[in-house]
């Protein structure tokens, strides 16, 4: 089961920050991009994600799909919004300097933008992180077989409020674990910069 959860987790995680730092890093390259997908990105960012449970079952049914998409839109809402703000507050003296000594917009996207802009993503990926496992559980309610989330609906209905005790208990050591490897991670990332 805590396989299961995990695979689902990972997979829908990665996708989300995936797509949301590629999305803003195009928004915030292009003006073009950007007020192509502004408007769409603000329209469904104060949404719920678990509010779309419902039209999820009804277009993916209660397979995998349904269950990577929800996990997938509700970091992607976070990682999107932020990677642009990240790239917002990008010391502008950087990029001036990088100019002055010749550089071109594409030099500066790829050596001062990009490199900037991580710092200011480390806080918003350890929210995802932790919004990943709540999603998932949810996910796990629509029609699972296996994971920790069908194994706490199961219980519930069976009313043995030890083994629903036992798996919260799972999911909140996986996230405890799961938020210190994205620090790791990111520390690592950002050791270069002034952000301890």
């Amino acid at each position: 089961d805590i396989l299961y959860t995990l695979s689902r987790l990972i997979v829908g995680f990665f996708l989300g920050s995936v797509l949301g730092v590629t999305l803003g890093l195009l928004m915030s390259y292009s003006k073009i991009i950007n007020s192509i997908f502004d408007p769409i990105v603000e329209s469904i960012r104060p949404v719920p994600v678990i509010a779309m449970i419902p039209f999820l079952i009804m277009w993916f049914g209660i397979g995998e799909i349904g269950k990577l998409v929800l996990i997938t839109l509700g970091v992607f809402a976070i990682i999107v919004v932020s990677t642009l703000e990240a790239v917002k507050n990008v010391p502008k003296i950087y990029v001036r300097a990088a100019k002055t000594l010749g550089a071109n917009d594409n030099q500066i996207f790829r050596s001062i933008i990009i490199p900037g802009m991580i710092p200011g993503i480390v806080g918003p990926l350890r929210v995802a992180t932790a919004l990943s496992f709540t999603l998932v559980v949810a996910a796990e309610f629509m029609g699972a077989q296996q994971g920790v989330g069908y194994r706490i609906m199961e219980a519930r209905r069976l009313f043995v409020t030890d083994v629903i005790l036992l798996n919260v208990i799972i999911i909140t050591i996986l996230a405890g674990i799961a938020d210190r490897l994205v620090r790791y991670i990111t520390d690592y990332l950002t050791r270069w910069s002034e952000r301890k």
